[in-house]
């Protein structure tokens, strides 16, 4: 009979054995137990395109700005598709979904699994970029965790037509200056104006916007 420590349980494992990704487990600096990335000097890129992309270019990045079950695969079978990922100079880490209406434990869990799924390319020679996401002030102390202060972040802004909308982001865009004061910000989309004036304690990232395109 084979126990869970054992080589023949290792060697013959079941499907889904391990949906919880908990076989690789990275250092954490902080009480979630969310894994640290690697500080990452970002190379130069002229693009950025979806991870559902065919193929890859030279001087482009792969990122995951699309809906959840478009990339969850990533999540389930993480090591298939570390050959693809290492196509492209650099990967932007999954953009699970986070919503201000979803319990704590929800969004705190996407933020896990981005941050795991960086670490784990890490590990296997991928170029990382960090995506930040939040979902409101109650998730300041998490959203941010596990970025190397003064690395290069990825963003996609929602649309800032709303008043409500725009004074969230912008909340959000200035706790992340404070946190992790990003030496750049690669912004999919073009950022509201109001970004430019932004200064934390005199903290200002270079910041380069993408083309947004539709996929």
């Amino acid at each position: 009979m084979a126990t869970r420590s054992s080589n023949n349980w290792k060697a013959n494992m079941p499907g889904g054995w391990d949906a919880l990704n908990t076989h690789a487990l990275f250092p954490t600096a902080n009480l979630y137990g969310i894994p640290m990335l690697r500080p990452t000097t970002a190379p130069e890129v002229h693009e950025l395109v979806p991870f559902t992309s065919i193929g890859s270019r030279p001087k482009h990045a792969c990122h995951f700005f699309l809906d959840d079950y478009r990339f969850e695969r990533v999540w389930n079978r993480p090591s298939v598709y570390v050959p693809r990922l290492r196509q492209f100079p650099v990967a932007l880490t999954p953009d699970f979904s986070l919503y201000t209406d979803w319990p704590f434990s929800v969004n705190l869990w996407n933020i896990y699994r981005s941050r795991w799924l960086g670490r784990y390319w890490q590990e296997h020679g991928i170029t990382v970029i960090p995506t930040v996401g939040w979902a409101g002030e109650s998730s300041f102390s998490f959203c941010f965790q596990g970025i190397p202060v003064g690395s290069t972040v990825a963003i996609s802004p929602p649309d800032v037509r709303s008043s409500d909308v725009l004074y969230k982001f912008l909340a959000g865009y200035q706790e992340m200056l404070r946190q992790v004061r990003p030496a750049a910000v690669w912004s999919y989309g073009i950022l509201p104006v109001q970004v430019r004036s932004l200064d934390i304690s005199g903290h200002k990232p270079i910041i380069t916007e993408f083309p947004k395109r539709w996929h």
